[in-house]
């Protein structure tokens, strides 16, 4: 197999592995509401997971992304991520029992098929030899990254999720100076107090601000692709604590500020 078509072959296993994925987890709900009733009851029973496995989860899941973003700009430490992350999921077996539907379990099987297949191609194939050492010292540099996002646009990107919850906790503050107490749960509804674009704002950041913090993460790699003096671990790890601050707003709720928003 030539080095061109592998190079594409890998890129497209990629690209097809981030998409069956992401279609997995988005239909999982769905799918599991077929289940038999004995089932679904064993999933409700089942204990919400621990802050510090959210945590871990989420973790997991950022390096999942950024490893599978390295390996299609062939960055070179992208290749022993990814495989970490395939072990760390492996891990998440030990948690016990799990119900799966058919339609989920032929996903899972075809998600091992093509991580079987990425393995192979950056360690046995000849693609393996783009991910030396040595192709990075002999790439022409370009100083000051040129050609990459600069380097303040990636750190506020990675920052957005946090950026978020901060702005959320503004919005509350504003509406106790507002109301003259903390708002409560239908006290008052928010769609009705007051400050509609700051409301608005929050509302559609909410499910946009975690992509942005994930655009963030595949642009800290491709600076450090063009940018070899660029220290990409630290946009990375604003990203991480960025992401485990937005999701861990949601699973805490202080205040029950959140769960009054959503009225």
């Amino acid at each position: 197999m030539q080095a061109m078509p592998t190079k594409r072959l890998l890129r497209v296993l990629i690209v097809t592995e981030i998409a069956l994925g992401a279609f997995y987890l988005d239909t999982m709900s769905s799918f599991e509401a077929g289940l038999p009733e004995p089932l679904r009851a064993y999933e409700r029973a089942s204990p919400e997971p621990a802050i510090w496995q959210v945590v871990c989860y989420l973790l997991i899941a950022i390096a999942a992304l950024g490893s599978r973003i390295g390996l299609f700009f062939f960055w070179r430490p992208a290749r022993p991520l990814y495989l970490a992350t395939i072990l760390a999921l492996l891990g998440t077996s030990l948690d016990g029992p799990s119900v799966e539907t058919a339609f989920g379990a032929v996903i899972q099987q075809l998600l091992v098929l093509i991580s079987g297949a990425v393995v192979t191609l950056v360690y046995v194939s000849p693609l393996k030899h783009r991910f030396k050492k040595a192709s990075i010292a002999t790439a022409r540099p370009r100083p000051n990254g040129i050609g990459a996002l600069p380097a303040k646009a990636i750190y506020a990107l990675a920052a957005t999720p946090m950026l978020w919850v901060a702005w959320f906790y503004v919005y509350v503050l504003r509406q106790r100076l507002h109301l003259g107490f903390w708002p409560a749960p239908c006290q008052p509804d928010p769609k009705q107090a007051g400050f509609f674009l700051h409301h608005l704002s929050l509302y559609l950041g909410a499910s946009l601000v975690p992509v942005l913090a994930l655009v963030g993460i595949g642009f800290s790699i491709q600076r450090r692709i063009v940018d070899a003096s660029f220290r990409w671990w630290l946009p990375l790890a604003v990203a991480a604590l960025s992401l485990v601050c937005f999701f861990g707003f949601f699973h805490l709720d202080l205040g029950y500020y959140w769960t009054w928003f959503c009225d």
